[in-house]
């Protein structure tokens, strides 16, 4: 739980949505250039801890997949599409993650039709 909640709350809502926010919903939300670069800084704080911890295990829970693989999986894809330069670690991660076959498939599925107009 420990893990699910620093990734939902910490990566997730309070970095890289505040960037989407303000960034690609801006017309919605409005800019705010310092909330932007203050959820950049942060995101870079932050995943300093998941990326600690791959160093030594192929999963956030060690030897084994778990959920919070497929959250943290989830915020990596949305970091490198939003240019983060990511640790090697978290790469290394992402490619082992990548590379998985539930991950293809999932990639497939979700993938295959085009987006609603």
């Amino acid at each position: 739980q420990e893990w699910q909640s620093f990734i939902l709350m910490e990566l997730d809502a309070q970095t890289l949505y505040i960037m989407r926010k303000h960034g690609d919903l801006a017309h919605i939300y409005g800019e705010a250039p310092v909330a932007m670069e203050t959820a950049k800084t942060g995101f870079n704080f932050q995943v300093k801890v998941a990326a600690s911890a791959l160093e030594s295990t192929p999963f956030l829970l060690g030897d084994s997949f778990s959920g919070v693989d497929i959250l943290l999986t989830t915020v990596l894809d949305w970091a490198v599409a939003y240019d983060f330069t990511l640790a090697d670690s978290l790469l290394g991660y992402l490619e082992r993650m990548h590379a998985r076959e539930a991950y293809l498939s999932a990639r497939a599925h979700n993938f295959s039709n085009p987006p609603a107009a």
